[in-house]
C-alpha cells in the first residue's frame, strides 16, 4: 500500500491485529480481505519479529494464490483523505530497494529472501 500520513510518503504491507479466538494465518487472510478486497491462499509464513516501536509481534506470510479484484476496501477506503491517504498498488520485487518500506526488517528481509 502507497501511503500518505503526517505529511509522509511510504510504503506498507496490508494488514493488522488478530481477533479474539482467530490464528495469525486467518488475521492475515481477513485483513488481505478487508483491506484489498482479494481472497488469499496462504502458502507458508515468511517472517515474525517484535517490533520496538509498539513491542507487538509482526507476521507476514507469503501468498500461494488471489482472486478477486484489487480495490481498496475497509477502514483505509473509509478514512481516505489528502491528509491520510491509501493507495492500492501492484510491485514487482525488484524495485522494492527503491521504495520507503516500513517496517524497514520487512523491506530487508524481502530483499533478501525474494
Amino acid at each position: 500500500m502507497k501511503r500518505f500520513h503526517n505529511a509522509q510518503h511510504y510504503y506498507a504491507l496490508p494488514g493488522g491485529g488478530v481477533e479474539d479466538n482467530e490464528l495469525p494465518c486467518e488475521a492475515a487472510i481477513r485483513e488481505a480481505r478487508e483491506e484489498t478486497s482479494l481472497k488469499v491462499v496462504l502458502v507458508k509464513k515468511f517472517i515474525s519479529f517484535v517490533d520496538h516501536r509498539d513491542n507487538r509481534i509482526h507476521l507476514y506470510f507469503f501468498v500461494k494464490s488471489f482472486t478477486g479484484k484489487l480495490k481498496l476496501g475497509g477502514i483505509e477506503a473509509l478514512k481516505n483523505s489528502p491528509a491520510n491517504h491509501y493507495e492500492l498498488v501492484w510491485m514487482d520485487v525488484k524495485n522494492i530497494s527503491k521504495l520507503k518500506l516500513y517496517p524497514l526488517k520487512i523491506k530487508k528481509d524481502i530483499l533478501k529472501k525474494c
